[in-house]
């Protein structure tokens, strides 16, 4: 009886712990296969990883300390599936290194992670309605730097603030980052700003809503590095139809020195389940002597 009493008492403890302390393995895994025909040049048929949702594999995880107070971590890693490698260089987790402590008046993170929420402005037109085909691109800096302290408010009333350092590192000077994002029900505005010094400034707003039967999203987002200045804004929408079904289309502007770039896209998805869907895409990009078209078809299935 008394053996029996004891292994249930280190079973309960190690249910416990399981409980308190949990850890998840993640990722998703994007492919399709794309034909390219440029203004000048050959077609081309290639094997793409990430062009619709950025593939990824991470681990992370939460403690429950008590009183309201929390402990996490995130590693996560940018995944290449064409050719199975992860990460980028000598950062086998290259998308996100960092460690967490969150209470009820705010979280502070510290590692590799984003300065605030400023880089992802653009996912109000990227993620919900087109993936990374509306993401801008040439414009921010690093997604995730290194060094990082950021800290992130309560949501109060729909509203959350975030401001975070990147200290000197080999990815650029030193960057100060502050954003603040409100969203209630179906609409969400962003407003971000980064500060580099001598790399550069970097300033977005965006704002998506959802109307029941298409969601939209829009931003505009601008780089000074001296007296050079790049502008970019991009609107993307999505349409639900019955049985998973959607349609897509992205259009995105980039403007330097004088030269503009227009990218639109178009697209179908098809949800097979929660995890998985599949998907084709046309897109054409107008850039003089590098403009051309692609279309591609593609899979992507999250863990």
């Amino acid at each position: 009886m008394k053996k029996l009493v004891l292994a249930s008492l280190i079973a309960a403890t190690f249910s416990t712990a399981a409980v308190a302390q949990q850890v998840t393995v993640y990722g998703v895994v994007d492919q399709a296969v794309r034909s390219t025909s440029p203004n000048a040049g050959a077609s081309t048929t290639s094997v793409v990883s990430g062009s619709f949702a950025t593939s990824r594999i991470g681990v992370r995880g939460t403690e429950d300390l008590g009183g309201g107070i929390k402990a996490s971590f995130i590693l996560e890693g940018g995944l290449n599936a064409t050719s199975g490698s992860v990460g980028s260089g000598t950062n086998f987790f290259s998308r996100e290194s960092s460690v967490s402590l969150s209470s009820p008046v705010g979280t502070v993170t510290v590692g590799r992670t984003d300065t605030s929420a400023s880089e992802g402005v653009d996912t109000f037109v990227g993620v919900g309605n087109f993936g990374v085909f509306a993401v801008v691109s040439g414009v921010e800096y690093a997604g995730d730097r290194e060094n990082t302290v950021r800290y992130t408010s309560p949501t109060v009333g729909g509203a959350q603030f975030q401001i975070g350092r990147s200290h000197a590192s080999a990815q650029g000077a030193q960057t100060d980052s502050a954003s603040l994002t409100w969203s209630k029900g179906a609409v969400g505005v962003a407003v971000g700003y980064d500060d580099a010094g001598v790399d550069g400034k970097y300033t977005a707003v965006g704002a998506r809503v959802d109307f029941g039967v298409a969601s939209v999203g829009a931003m505009m987002g601008q780089r000074e590095v001296g007296t050079a200045k790049t502008d970019v804004t991009a609107v993307s929408a999505k349409v639900p139809f019955s049985a998973g079904v959607a349609a897509h289309g992205a259009y995105r502007t980039s403007e330097a020195a004088g030269a503009k770039t227009t990218t639109a896209t178009v697209g179908v998805s098809k949800a097979l389940s929660k995890r998985t869907t599949v998907l084709a895409v046309y897109q054409d990009t107008d850039r003089g002597a590098a403009a051309g078209n692609f279309v591609q078809a593609g899979i992507v299935h999250s863990f």
